[in-house]
């Protein structure tokens, strides 16, 4: 009965909107994904892993351009014995006319933090010297022993570099590693200056130091943000062991933060698919009309119509969404869903309950929506 009936309807249209709302589907997977990718991007460049906590200044735009002053860092080695730290200076360079991000580092210090794999050469930076990264290499046929030259994206300085080893690692595959001074050379930045620190805390007495930096310290997620306010204090030496007794100003927190990410793109995607959904209800109601208003007049009662009618549009949703987060799940997983930000290759979020909350209230959307037309539609006749 359910084949007649969607037969008196148009199988053509049928096969329109299973299409249609397949689609409308993936591209919103996609977005919703997406808007968490765009918020981790700052924070997971120079995390490197999730093992390691990032020490940063707030008031910059992203978290490698800001800049902390030196003075933290010794305070935190005066802190603690058992903290791991390893300063570094972000800076973005141009190279052969594409923006890419040049991290500079002190090699030991980065070291015992980050364990990348030596494709060729030796890690060894400073001086001149450099690692590049294998995607890099890859992307721009730089081999071991080369010289390369980097045009700051900061100022109007340039670098030449020798490639002394080409290394693989999930983030740092996309850049060149060099020395801390030659890092600062390109940003402008004076030899007290770091972008930010990456630390790996050892026991309960490193956690409560990094808790004493900021009011928010997230361990699931690696960030330790540092108000505005203690940098002050900290340059200007008015800290010696203790910074307890200062008010402190509440930072952000980061989890919350992305989770707002993630729902805002949830509610962008879900906003525009609803709109999209119901022209598309509109759109097929009017072109069904006909049949409708044949399956009444041949004795079928109104009602009767558009349960039928409903039940063919559930139908038409569970297909679609089986269809659309299929082809998500393909692009996801087949890793042809990536993007690229200063040529690191990121894949997206994946969060099961946003799509599965989304694709519910989609589907209940259209099905209410095509109801609506179709009980105006029918009763409008009469």
């Amino acid at each position: 009965m359910i084949k007649l009936f969607a037969k008196a309807l148009g199988m053509r249209y049928w096969i329109v909107e299973i299409s249609v709302l397949a689609v409308l589907i993936t591209v919103s997977a996609i977005l919703i994904s997406s808007g968490g990718v765009a918020f981790e991007v700052p924070m997971r460049i120079p995390q490197v892993d999730s093992t390691t906590y990032v020490i940063y200044n707030p008031s910059s735009s992203l978290v490698f351009t800001g800049v902390i002053p030196s003075e933290l860092l010794v305070y935190l080695e005066n802190s603690s014995s058992t903290l791991v730290m390893s300063p570094e200076v972000a800076s973005l360079a141009i190279f052969y006319g594409k923006t890419i991000m040049v991290r500079g580092v002190e090699a030991e210090s980065f070291l015992k933090i980050t364990k990348p794999k030596m494709i060729v050469g030796v890690f060894e930076v400073g001086e001149s010297k450099a690692v590049v990264g294998e995607d890099l290499a890859r992307s721009f046929h730089i081999r071991l022993g080369e010289t390369i030259v980097l045009y700051s994206f900061f100022t109007n300085r340039s670098l030449a570099l020798y490639v002394t080893g080409i290394v693989e690692n999930d983030v740092i595959s996309s850049e060149v590693i060099v020395g801390l001074d030659d890092a600062r050379y390109l940003r402008g930045l004076n030899e007290d200056q770091f972008s930010y620190i990456r630390v790996l805390p050892h026991g309960e007495n490193d956690l409560k130091l990094l808790s004493s930096l900021s009011s928010t310290v997230e361990a699931s997620s690696g960030k330790v943000n540092i108000p505005a306010w203690l940098l002050s204090l900290i340059k200007n030496s008015q800290i010696s062991s203790s910074i307890s007794g200062y008010s402190t100003r509440l930072s952000k927190n980061m989890e919350s933060v992305e989770r707002a990410s993630i729902i805002s793109a949830l509610l962008t995607a879900l906003i525009l698919s609803i709109v999209a959904a119901y022209a598309l209800s509109s759109a097929i109601v009017k072109s069904q009309a006909t049949g409708l208003r044949l399956l009444w007049r041949l004795g079928m009662s109104k009602s009767e119509v558009i349960k039928r009618f409903i039940l063919i549009k559930s139908i038409s949703s569970f297909i679609s969404s089986i269809v659309g987060f299929g082809f998500f799940l393909f692009l996801y997983f087949s890793g042809k869903l990536t993007f690229s930000f200063l040529y690191h290759s990121l894949r997206p979020s994946f969060d099961a309950l946003y799509l599965f909350s989304y694709i519910a209230l989609l589907a209940s959307g259209y099905i209410v929506s095509a109801w609506k037309n179709a009980k105006v539609l029918l009763y409008e006749e009469s």
